[in-house]
């Protein structure tokens, strides 16, 4: 803020000194201890799915409590970007009363999830933590981007990459969580046979959310736009029963990069003293300056994609591809369960594959796209798997109840 006098200001800087040095220290122990809560979670969950017995009332609970708190890891995002809202920094431990306050907000979010009329639908709980999700980030970006700059997933002020709009992780967990949205409601629209309707639903999600997240002096993102458009359009053809053909890719991408480009001309018609990033590249083309720029991102996604994390994440994410677009193979019956009663599932999954591979290829430092966006995008495989087994396990309870009263009727000679 420019308003108050010298101390306040110099007070406020103070603060935010605080909480950038505060931060370092909790957030490798803070996502150690995420990671393995997810992994230990997916794990878990697909294994009582598939192999869980016993009385089919302590199944049903084991179920539906296993898809509760799946939905819980998924609000941790959204939380992460919430907690600046307190000075956690200021806290004689901090590490703990961050945990507690991620803890809480978590806790608040998925019980908004829990009590809504959405509750029911399958996709119902996780598309109502991911319209949170997106409405938290996009009204951050639209006051000042606060959120961004003092969040463990956002941008920090010591490495002072940017200080406005979405870096990348706010960028990722936006984006999931706007298509999380989009799908719960194009999939509850489509059951009632509202198909037009649903991809007008997707349709408008996905522009809003390209829109906010290109626009400069918003979100101000280079490369995420492209990444919005193409995966919401893809989406949206799936939602629609069409196939995705050789033409309408070409449309497709030729839309998202002519949106760009105008976002960026747009950006750069403004006075020189007002530009983001967007206008000072279409200055750097013009001035012949772009392929340092190019190159440099280039070199940092390889430089990080080329260290140990990074392979450690390339590997896991094939892993968890190869699993995803064949199940059976991985003898994942819950999960191709799931795309049997869920059809919407599979395609917004390889929509959120496709904001991941494009958001990671244009931006720098872009490997944390795909593991923020999996942080959403792999509690929703789990819940829709628990959800199907917990489905399909009805239907066999109440197939033996028809079967046993067949049997019960006596026989008419």
């Amino acid at each position: 803020d420019r308003g108050g006098n010298g101390p306040d200001r110099l007070e406020k800087v103070l603060d935010l000194e605080r909480a950038a040095q505060a931060a370092p220290p909790v957030i490798p122990v803070f996502f150690a201890v995420y990671g393995g809560l997810i992994v230990a979670t997916l794990l878990g969950g697909l294994w009582a799915a598939a192999r869980l017995h016993g009385p089919d009332r302590r199944r049903e609970r084991t179920l539906r409590a296993l898809r509760w708190w799946t939905t819980s890891l998924a609000a941790v995002p959204v939380s992460l970007f919430l907690i600046g809202l307190a000075p956690w920094w200021r806290a004689g431990t901090p590490g703990l009363v961050l945990a507690a306050g991620v803890a809480g907000l978590a806790v608040t979010v998925t019980a908004l999830a829990a009590l809504g009329p959405w509750r029911a639908a399958p996709f119902g709980p996780l598309g109502a933590v991911g319209a949170v999700t997106m409405l938290v980030l996009a009204a951050d970006v639209l006051t000042g981007a606060r959120l961004e700059l003092l969040g463990l997933m956002g941008q920090h002020p010591l490495i002072g990459g940017r200080f406005y709009g979405f870096g990348n992780q706010g960028f990722a967990v936006f984006a999931t969580g706007a298509l999380l949205a989009a799908l719960a409601g194009a999939d509850a629209l489509r059951r009632r046979g509202r198909i037009r309707w649903a991809v007008g639903l997707v349709a408008a999600v996905g522009t809003a959310a390209a829109v906010l997240d290109g626009t400069p002096g918003w979100g101000s993102d280079f490369g995420g736009p492209v990444a919005l458009i193409i995966g919401f359009t893809v989406f949206g053809f799936r939602v629609a029963g069409a196939r995705i053909t050789r033409w309408r890719a070409v449309a497709t991408g030729a839309v998202a990069v002519a949106a760009l480009v105008g976002l960026s001309l747009f950006d750069w018609s403004r006075p020189a003293r007002n530009r983001t990033h967007l206008g000072r590249f279409v200055q750097s083309l013009i001035d012949g300056g772009a392929g340092p720029i190019l190159g440099r991102k280039l070199g940092t996604n390889l430089d990080m994609l080329l260290g140990p994390l990074g392979l450690l994440a390339a590997a896991a994410a094939v892993v968890v591809v190869a699993a995803l677009a064949a199940p059976a193979r991985f003898r994942l019956g819950s999960v191709a369960e799931a795309y049997r009663r869920f059809p919407l599932l599979r395609p917004g999954l390889a929509a959120a594959g496709l904001i991941a591979l494009i958001g990671f290829l244009g931006n720098d430092s872009g490997v944390g796209i795909p593991v923020a966006v999996s942080m959403l995008v792999l509690p929703l495989t789990l819940v829709a798997a628990l959800r199907a087994q917990e489905l399909a396990d009805a239907d066999r309870a109440a197939a033996a109840v028809r079967a046993a009263r067949r049997a019960a009727k006596p026989r008419t000679r």
